[in-house]
């Protein structure tokens, strides 16, 4: 069973492969995550070399649904890409479909969540189309699943972690809306995350609804987490377990990649559920947790009545850029002052605290502001380039 991992830049996509990941997916010039880092074919080229050297894949994100003008680009676009290797192209519409089947005959294609298949009948008809894999819409069950992979004649991807939409699947015309940026065309302004009384930027309009005790955050999903199911779904035959978070720190790739990475090796044997797990997803970025449609319909406690805010329990500090005698440089992503306590993030995801001192040569200035380049004392704990450092997150 594949781990695929997010990679909204090429910063993100080394994260991770180095904790974890066996695949990434990235976006080019048709993703639906408009101001993720996406790559232009120069930097496809670069980030499928250096996948493909180390024996990992790479998938392209091409699964908008275009206008009428937009597919003329789409044919453009994927005849100046075919002749760097992609390892697949995700798709959701079937004219864009079509135009990959046309323009990369040889690329495996994956049917995107965003096609919204939650049935062996769709999974089937998409294979014969010539499908080589199907992601199924996040709004399956664990009964559901265990048919579709069992009859279907592809592969089939799940998502496992990350944010939910409170659309079908992402089909959602809310954005385009309220603020004028399409979802579907990969610029969602997230309006499902907004406090619903009047929208914020436009105090004087009001919407009608009721308020409770719980708040008025009407349509902010929790975060999805499926950990714990990793044995079944491998005892299922899912081919591949998917991380959401293109947009996300490599702070959160790593203890995804890291978290997920030991949950997949212990499927491969006999799956044995570590709390610490969750513990440690609970340490990154996240709108509390909930399983979503895995086990049952959802209902209200898998929403955020009360606040639109992540939980963020940990910040970036940096991530290594070179090893030196004396430990590591870095940039910074947040300031640094020397005598804080950071912690460097193993490969396993488990974190070596450490005091901050911040090494110029023979200088040693009381912090770092960020975005500064600095040199790290690492006190004997053994680092390698990519490895994150971070700490508890301050109050903004």
């Amino acid at each position: 069973m594949e781990l695929l991992s997010p990679a909204g830049n090429f910063s993100k996509l080394k994260t991770a492969l180095l904790y974890g990941a066996d695949a990434v997916y990235f976006g080019g010039d048709f993703s639906l995550r408009a101001k993720a880092g996406n790559f232009t074919p120069a930097e496809l080229e670069k980030a499928l070399r250096y996948l493909h050297e180390r024996g990992k894949k790479g998938y392209l994100t091409l699964n908008i649904f275009p206008s009428e003008p937009e597919l003329k680009n789409i044919a453009t676009y994927l005849k100046e890409i075919a002749p760097l290797g992609a390892d697949g192209v995700i798709v959701a519409d079937m004219g864009v479909f079509a135009i990959v089947k046309k323009e990369l005959p040889d690329c495996p294609v994956f049917i995107s969540t965003q096609a919204n298949v939650t049935n062996s009948g769709a999974a089937r008809l998409w294979s014969e189309l010539g499908a080589k894999r199907v992601i199924l819409a996040r709004e399956t069950s664990r009964t559901a699943l265990r048919e579709i992979i069992k009859k279907s004649p592809c592969e089939i991807e799940v998502f496992v972690h990350g944010a939910i939409c409170i659309s079908y699947s992402g089909r959602c015309l809310m954005s385009a809306y309220l603020a004028g940026r399409a979802a579907n065309s990969g610029e969602c302004a997230q309006s499902c995350r907004w406090k619903y009384i009047a929208e914020l930027t436009r105090p004087d309009e009001f919407l009608k609804i009721d308020e409770d005790e719980r708040g008025t955050y009407l349509y902010n999903a929790k975060d999805l987490c499926l950990i714990k199911r990793i044995g079944e779904l491998s005892e299922m035959g899912a081919a591949s377990v998917k991380i959401e978070g293109r947009m996300k720190s490599e702070l959160y790739t790593a203890v995804t990649a890291a978290v997920y990475r030991q949950a997949v090796d212990s499927a491969l044997t006999r799956f044995a559920y570590n709390p610490e797990w969750e513990e440690k997803l609970k340490s990154i970025s996240n709108r509390d947790y909930t399983e979503g449609f895995y086990a049952d319909t959802p209902d209200s406690a898998a929403m955020n009545h009360n606040t639109s805010s992540y939980i963020r329990k940990t910040e970036l500090v940096g991530v290594i850029e070179k090893q030196t005698s004396a430990g590591a440089e870095i940039t910074c992503r947040a300031r640094i002052d020397s005598g804080d306590r950071i912690s460097v993030l193993t490969l396993a995801g488990d974190d070596i605290g450490i005091t901050a001192e911040i090494v110029y040569g023979n200088k040693n200035p009381a912090y770092a502001q960020n975005g500064e380049y600095v040199e790290i004392a690492m006190h004997g704990v053994p680092v390698t380039e990519g490895m994150i450092i971070r700490r508890e997150a301050r109050s903004k």
